[in-house]
């Protein structure tokens, strides 16, 4: 017996050749490698002739190994084919004939659209069920195929009918009823000579033959003489506003029309001080100025600069700057004032002051007062000529009243003359209060007046208070002229302000290069300066 050689501590799966035979370590002991005996036989050498009769199995064939050349004809029954392996590509064009098709095999989805032609219904095949609603048209219909039996009961309406189809023979007897005659449709020519007795007339034969009097009126006659609001008499709401003496508005046609002409006027609003002007200029429908009405400045007072007033976050949201231009004063707080609205947003026109209602009350409880000091005014004007006599006769007024007591006593004094020589020493006084006589009467017939303006001193005192600011107006009257001459111009630079301003940025004059714009930011390129050294206007190209 030949001896063996294993090796020692073999791993799983290690092969060794020993005595000519292979072996292989399952993990637990050497066992015969049969796999190894291929390479002992040489390529190409197992023949056809050292092949067993079925000795080739399954297992033996390589993948694609057998090839069309490899099956014999007619070898590939239905048996050796796979189900579903048999694609449109295996079958030869033509080849699946009737026999070949299984009854009921052939569904819908297997026949191309338009490909049931009529030759391949059979007669009488097409039933009701396989005709698709609305399909069967006019031209699938021979003609006089449908008779009356073919017609649902009332399906013939009017749009079927043609016109004057219906003759009289149509129509059952009765059957016309007052809905079916048109209006004004029953003329002369319909009614039969002698169906209407003598208690009918033609509208000729009562408005001409005298059958009714003046008190009863046709139907026409009737709407000629009276309003009617069943007719174009009357002007309903939603209806155009006409200029003219013949029509009647409702009072909702009333209250649109004055919406409308609120609307094409402008219209005027309140406010309730300067910070609550509107997000949005109030404006007519095609652009109008309308009226804004501040019930009171609050706060302090709004000091024109120029004559341009900022109020700065005046509007409702609080976030921009309301613009009033022409404002030729201060604005004293407690005063109201109106401005007109313009095309651009959040600025105004100056309009005019409105004086504090308190103050106008208590010009109007004056009224007669004022009405008397303006009647005597040239009595007034004396009063002050003579102030200084008047004051005199004041600081005498006990010695005058007591000369007018004792008139008697004086007539006395005539005749006394020891008296009268001492009167003669206080002559000087008689002598004052004679040659001031004339002032001392002209006091006392304008007693009145002297009292209507005491009686308003404190308006008095409020003028003289503002009389600087009066006299400066009449001092400056000829500018006020001027500029209002000129108020086109101004409203004009007005609403321009922004590109003025911008312009003003941009265009500068000096005796040498700027560095930064007049307002302090950087220059830019484009910006103009005039060189007033060198005569030349020069543009800004980046750098200086």
């Amino acid at each position: 017996m030949p001896a063996f050689n294993f090796p020692n501590n073999p791993t799983n799966g290690q092969q060794h050749v020993e005595n000519n035979a292979s072996y292989v370590w399952d993990g637990s002991k050497w066992k015969k490698d049969d796999s190894a005996i291929t390479t002992r036989i040489q390529d190409l050498a197992v023949t056809t002739a050292k092949l067993d009769n079925a000795s080739v199995t399954t297992t033996k064939l390589a993948n694609n190994a057998v090839t069309t050349s490899k099956i014999n004809d007619a070898s590939v029954t239905t048996a050796k084919m796979a189900d579903g392996n048999i694609t449109t590509a295996k079958i030869a064009d033509g080849n699946i004939t009737h026999s070949k098709i299984q009854d009921n095999a052939v569904i819908t989805a297997k026949i191309a659209d338009g490909n049931v032609t009529h030759n391949k219904l059979a007669v009488n095949s097409v039933e009701t069920d396989n005709i698709k609603n609305d399909n069967v048209t006019s031209d699938k219909i021979a003609d006089d195929q449908i008779n009356s039996e073919h017609y649902v009961d009332a399906s013939i309406d009017h749009q079927h009918l043609s016109n004057d189809c219906i003759d009289g023979d149509n129509i059952q007897d009765n059957a016309i009823g007052s809905e079916h005659i048109a209006a004004n449709a029953v003329t002369d020519s319909e009614i039969a000579t002698g169906t209407l007795d003598n208690r009918y007339y033609t509208e000729t034969e009562l408005s001409t033959d005298g059958v009714l009097d003046s008190r009863y009126l046709s139907v026409a006659a009737a709407d000629a003489k009276f309003f009617n609001v069943s007719t174009g008499d009357t002007i309903k709401d939603g209806d155009p506003f006409p200029d003219n003496d013949t029509t009647i508005a409702t009072t909702a046609a009333i209250n649109d029309r004055i919406v409308d002409l609120l609307d094409d006027v402008g219209g005027f609003d309140t406010v309730q001080n300067q910070n609550s002007f509107p997000d949005t200029n109030p404006q007519g429908v095609s652009g109008q100025s309308a009226v804004l009405s501040i019930k009171e400045i609050i706060g302090s007072n709004l000091i024109p600069s120029g004559s341009t007033v900022t109020i700065t976050n005046g509007n409702v949201s609080g976030n921009a700057n309301i613009t009033i231009t022409g404002v030729t004063s201060v604005l004293p707080v407690g005063f109201g004032f109106l401005v007109e609205s313009t095309t651009t947003l959040h600025t105004y026109t100056f309009h005019r002051l409105v004086p504090k209602a308190t103050e106008v009350t208590t010009v109007a409880s004056n009224i007669s007062n004022i009405t008397a000091v303006v009647s005597n005014a040239s009595n007034i004007n004396a009063v002050a000529g003579n102030e200084t006599n008047i004051n005199a006769v004041q600081a005498n007024q006990s010695n005058i009243n007591t000369v007018a007591g004792i008139n008697s006593d004086v007539t006395a004094v005539a005749g006394n003359n020891a008296n009268v020589t001492a009167v003669a020493g206080n002559s000087s006084n008689i002598n004052a209060v004679n040659s001031n006589a004339s002032n001392i009467n002209a006091a006392v017939t304008n007693a009145t007046n002297i009292n209507t303006v005491a009686g308003n001193n404190a308006n008095v005192t409020t003028v003289a208070g503002s009389i600087s600011n009066v006299n400066t107006v009449s001092g400056s009257i000829a500018n006020v002229n001027t500029v209002s001459g000129s108020i086109a111009n101004v409203n004009s630079v007005a609403t321009n302000l922004t590109g003025v301003n911008s312009f003003g940025d941009k265009y500068q004059v000096a005796s040498s290069n700027p560095t930064t714009r007049a307002d302090g930011s950087a220059l830019v390129e484009g910006d103009l300066y005039f060189n007033t050294t060198s005569d030349e206007l020069k543009v800004y190209s980046g750098s200086v």
